[in-house]
């Protein structure tokens, strides 16, 4: 029996080689019990998971489908960044990336450390609650879009983990890893405080969402391609400014 996340995929590699490569379907059906209840007892200010056992709406922010969550795991374990983790995994598995990851102790931690700062700042986000409708007009519509989230957990060559864990051919030693990790985490709680110290009118003009909703609302042939594209420069704008941006703008318009 595995007791945790990274035997139990382990032992699905183990058991998928040489055999037809699992739908990601099925590979989310092995995965998804495990992982879900590391990461309730990891991501402490997790609110709300709705699970198919348990349906529900994101009504604010901190709440996420389970789906959602497993989805990111994947993202965050893959070196790819245009991957659609909705088709076949089976080449990525060939490039060895998982048994790479789970054999690093601390890759775990620091998907879970980089899930909370996500949920931290969908927290913080969903402060600015204006009466008004529409696609993004509100705090907590950046981080309900999948793309966006995406863009944040993107392992290696995107977003939060970029920095930490490097890029394929160039990885960083653990120290520099747990170092630079350590680094965004800081920098993340202190935009958390800063923004906490505003009011909603501040908060808007912080956000920005008039400027993304402009970028977002460009026709394009893949939108989902385009949607992750911009997130994930967005944020890699954010962390290589160490959070320490006077709003949103030139991140939102980096891609």
């Amino acid at each position: 029996m595995a007791h945790s996340v990274s035997s139990l995929v382990y032992r699905m590699l183990v058991l998928n080689t040489g055999q037809v490569p699992w739908t990601l379907a099925r590979q989310l059906s092995v995965v998804y019990a495990p992982l879900l209840k590391e990461i309730k007892k990891n991501v402490a200010n997790l609110d709300r998971m709705f699970t198919p056992d348990k349906p529900g709406r994101r009504v604010a922010g901190g709440q996420f489908s389970s789906d959602s969550l497993v989805e990111l795991y994947l993202a965050f374990s893959l070196r790819k960044t245009n991957v659609d983790t909705r088709e076949s995994l089976s080449e990525e598995f060939s490039r060895l990336d998982f048994v790479d990851n789970l054999s690093d102790d601390a890759f775990q931690s620091n998907f879970y450390s980089t899930l909370s700062t996500l949920v931290d700042l969908d927290i913080v986000f969903d402060r600015y609650d204006p009466p008004s409708t529409g696609r993004l007009s509100r705090g907590k519509d950046i981080f309900g879009s999948q793309p966006a989230r995406i863009g944040f957990v993107r392992c290696r060559r995107t977003a939060c983990s970029g920095p930490p864990v490097g890029r394929p051919g160039l990885e960083r030693t653990q120290a520099e890893r747990k170092t630079r990790m350590a680094a965004i985490i800081k920098n993340a709680g202190a935009l958390k405080a800063k923004l906490l110290k505003l009011n909603t009118a501040g908060l808007g003009a912080f956000l920005k969402l008039d400027v993304l909703s402009e970028i977002l609302d460009k026709k394009v042939g893949q939108v989902g391609r385009y949607e992750r594209a911009v997130f994930n420069e967005a944020f890699k704008v954010l962390i290589d400014e160490g959070f320490d941006v006077p709003h949103m703008q030139p991140c939102w318009r980096a891609g």
